[in-house]
């Protein structure tokens, strides 16, 4: 392997030199200030964050909690709002049944009056028409002659 052109040992590339390495005095102290000084700069950091984190999944879970009662809100509105809709068509079918009804109960009536009304003697219901009509006359008089009274009161006030 000495002979390989490709291959060198280490010492023959570099020689036979000593690697010098550089003590600090205090090597240990100053790792030690420069491990407490990030830790300590880091470390403050990271409690900020950690408070950063713990407000932000406070606030995420009340927003869930404001989602899970606008769903329940939601959920009991539509509920409402469907017992009210039954409520309409139930109401609808019983205003029909009462349409039903009274369109019944006034063609019976209709049929009635017109029993009685053939019942009635014509003598009778023209002798009522007329003493109606005098009546109704002698009132549109009296009436007109409470209007000229009125008129000459009133312009002999002025």
């Amino acid at each position: 392997a000495l002979n390989d052109k490709f291959f060198r040992c280490k010492e023959d590339i570099y020689g036979q030199e000593t690697s010098k390495q550089v003590m600090f005095h205090h090597q240990e102290d100053i790792i030690d200030q420069l491990v407490n000084i990030d830790t300590h700069k880091y470390g403050k950091e990271n409690e900020i964050l950690k408070q950063k984190v713990a407000n932000l999944e406070m606030k995420l879970k009340r927003k869930q909690n404001e989602n899970m009662n606008l769903l329940e809100i939601i959920a009991n509105a539509s509920d409402d709002e469907l017992h009210r809709v039954s409520e309409i068509y139930d109401l609808k079918e019983a205003l029909e049944c009462q349409n039903k009804q009274s369109e019944k109960l006034a063609g019976e009536f209709s049929v009635k009056v017109k029993d009685k009304i053939e019942s009635l003697n014509g003598k009778n219901f023209q002798s009522e028409l007329e003493e109606t009509r005098t009546a109704l006359k002698s009132t549109t008089e009296e009436i007109w002659l409470l209007k000229e009274k009125l008129k000459v009161e009133e312009a002999t006030m002025n």
